[in-house]
């Protein structure tokens, strides 16, 4: 077998790993609320017209992957920002601000980048991984899920996984990544 042959056979193997559809793992993010805040219901914030076809088309995308689900009420709302990027696609956000007030923070330790690089002293083999849609990767608690609740022109939606936004997004993930890797030797990471 040729080396190229070999390298196909490997990818073709491998190739679930680099599939932009999320498939989670068993880590379940779940949010606290802090006892005695309101909850906010915000209002439908305008979009013009020349990104509302490609925020139907991001919303249908998210539904088909699992990320999100149509709801028909939510004692929390908020709205989306969209961002058009230079390529001319869009990027949604939710504006979580108002519920992040009212969320418990993670507390899961973030590694500091001084100790993970002297922790790679002597290594000679490195390698790096962008994970498409990270946070997605990681579900969410259906009893945090209607903090995530959102408005559209299409309706009123809420994540099944993490977004991106809560603040205590980068600690779950760092938790789902330290799980995922906890048991190969020789990986340091760093989300």
């Amino acid at each position: 077998m040729t080396t190229a042959t070999q390298m196909e056979a490997a990818a073709e193997q491998a190739k679930a790993f680099f599939e932009p559809q999320a498939a989670p793992v068993q880590a379940v993010q779940h949010m606290q609320r802090r006892q005695g805040r309101q909850r906010v219901r915000q209002k439908l914030r305008r979009l013009p017209l020349s990104v509302r076809g490609a925020v139907s088309d991001e919303l249908k995308r998210l539904l088909a992957a699992g990320v999100i689900e149509p709801i028909d009420a939510s004692a929390w709302v908020s709205p989306i920002v969209v961002i058009q990027k230079k390529s001319g696609k869009i990027r949604m956000c939710v504006d979580l601000r108002e519920p992040n007030k009212a969320v418990i923070i993670d507390a899961f330790p973030l590694p500091h980048m001084d100790e993970l690089l002297s922790s790679l002293q002597g290594s000679t083999v490195f390698s790096s991984i962008d994970l498409a849609n990270a946070y997605y990767q990681v579900p969410l608690s259906e009893e945090s899920r209607d903090l995530t609740a959102f408005i559209t022109h299409d309706g009123l939606f809420r994540f099944c996984r993490v977004p991106y936004g809560p603040a205590s997004a980068p600690s779950a993930f760092q938790k789902m990544m330290s799980i995922v890797l906890a048991d190969l030797p020789g990986v340091a990471y760093s989300c």
